[in-house]
């Protein structure tokens, strides 16, 4: 993780999901930009679309279903199916990848903002439904990578399965210092990917019946 957060000027982190959260477990890197924060060892993103793609895409049809309806707001057919093709999309490449969006910087300001406020504080609460609500309403997963436009990546993230093939933890790198093309982006998640096995011997990153 080290090297790698050097070699690319990027923080490299492992994450896991834990509950109805996404927890980052650790973190290096010592970026020259920071767009992305996140809180080592604390709740970061709750675990409700568009966010956690990476840990629900291997997951079975239900478990799936059940994560799409944690919205705060309805999930209509269309947006259904767009989620759905966005999951499909990252266990096709093995890898997922989201854009830098204001809406969700604004939300790990809200976040980081509910974390230190007392359980039952509301303003908080509805800031992040908001802002959640204006994440859906936008292209935050990137899905069209495969060519040479730019894209101002938030992150990029692979996932490492258990023995039951399910994903126990994400390893995901981010805060990068420049816009990225589809082949940047796929030697990215290539290293990732190569690292993930060297951690853990990872199977096809194909869906679990």
């Amino acid at each position: 993780m080290r090297s790698l957060a050097a070699e690319y000027g990027t923080h490299c982190l492992v994450s896991a999901a834990m509950g109805d959260w996404i927890v980052v477990l650790s973190a290096v890197g010592n970026p020259t930009r920071i767009r992305t924060t996140f809180r080592e060892g604390q709740r970061g993103s709750p675990l409700t679309p568009p966010m956690g793609s990476l840990f629900v895409a291997w997951r079975d049809q239900a478990e799936i279903d059940h994560w799409i309806t944690q919205a705060h707001t309805a999930v209509d057919p269309i947006e259904t199916a767009i989620h759905l093709s966005a999951l499909e999309d990252i266990r096709s490449h093995g890898f997922a990848v989201a854009q830098r969006l204001d809406a969700k910087r604004q939300l790990e300001l809200a976040l980081t903002e509910f974390a230190s406020n007392t359980v039952g504080v509301q303003e908080p609460r509805e800031a992040i439904n908001a802002l959640l609500q204006q994440m859906r309403n936008t292209t935050y997963l990137v899905v069209d990578h495969g060519d040479d436009t730019l894209h101002q990546v938030d992150w990029i993230g692979v996932p490492l399965f258990d023995r039951s093939h399910q994903v126990e933890l994400a390893l995901v790198m981010t805060n990068f210092p420049d816009d990225l093309s589809g082949a940047q982006i796929k030697q990215v998640a290539d290293r990732l990917q190569a690292a993930a096995n060297a951690v853990r011997p990872q199977p096809p990153a194909t869906k679990a019946d």
